[in-house]
């Protein structure tokens, strides 16, 4: 349909990785989905074009595949739907078995992957909103929402996170935490001294600018509330192995307090036990 060079096209079925190689001035908030090289197919794709510009597309995806780049992983096979204008849009994750991979370590085979996005320019800028992201798998379930402001300007970056976990057999998965979030001997400590937990949940709250985490010198909030049991902890060196502690784990910006139910210390039984570490993360460890 063409209207003051204005045109509506409706594609049935269409494959998404030759239409990301075209030569088009792609937005801005395009590039670093570009730059992950995604493939799938798309379906019922709706095009808006005005004066030679894309003004709105409106689609539904299947298989769709990235590629890693940087800290982010490869993802394989998830389902979903866009809806996109230059200013605002809103995507939504639905898969099955769907992968993730992330760089140096084995793929994870999610049950369940669903998540909701929405961004749009306000008078401060690009704000994006996670409405719901949830992860299942047969060890672990994740769920979060949140809403991220002015992504592209690092100074200006304020988040907005909270979310809950549990999990079952949760030490195999601590290699997962990203690294580059953590000091070298606080993310060495966390992935070689805790060898074992049964059974974990928690609850995690992130709120203010990114460039002042963890907050402990500028207004913000950043907590994990947790309860471990069945841990065994090789706390340092000079430690014995400590077996079976059941315990709630409560970090504040960079206060860490262990409340101890009960733990087993090379065979002599210690409950009612609390332990406090300031400074996380200053290598004060």
């Amino acid at each position: 349909q063409q209207s003051q060079q204005a045109y509506r096209l409706y594609i049935k079925d269409l494959l998404l990785e030759p239409i990301l190689a075209q030569d088009i001035e792609w937005p801005e908030i395009m590039q670093p989905v570009l730059v992950l090289r995604p493939s799938g197919k798309l379906h019922d794709t709706q095009i808006g074009l005005k004066k030679n510009q894309v003004n709105y597309v409106l689609t539904r995806f299947s298989d769709l595949s990235w590629q890693g780049h940087g800290s982010i992983p490869t993802v394989n096979n998830i389902s979903g739907a866009l809806s996109w204008q230059p200013t605002s849009g809103r995507l939504e994750l639905d898969g099955e078995n769907t992968t993730l991979a992330p760089q140096g370590l084995p793929p994870v085979n999610f049950a369940q992957a669903n998540a909701a996005f929405e961004w749009k320019e306000l008078s401060h800028g690009l704000r994006i909103s996670m409405e719901r992201l949830v992860l299942s798998h047969p060890d672990f379930i994740v769920s979060a929402r949140g809403a991220l402001d002015e992504p592209f300007t690092p100074a200006s970056r304020h988040l907005q996170v909270t979310g809950e976990f549990s999990a079952d057999n949760a030490a195999k998965w601590l290699p997962y935490i990203p690294s580059q979030y953590l000091k070298p001997k606080l993310n060495h400590w966390l992935k070689h001294a805790i060898k074992r937990i049964d059974k974990l949940s928690g609850q995690l709250t992130i709120n203010g600018a990114l460039a002042d985490f963890p907050f402990d010198n500028q207004p913000g909030e950043f907590s994990i509330t947790s309860r471990f049991t069945g841990m065994d902890l090789l706390f340092n060196k000079k430690w014995p192995l400590i077996r079976d502690i059941d315990t709630y784990i409560n970090l504040n910006k960079r206060t860490l307090d262990f409340d101890v139910l009960h733990a087993n210390l090379n065979g002599i039984m210690a409950s009612q036990a609390n332990l406090r570490i300031n400074d996380l993360g200053m290598d004060k460890e």
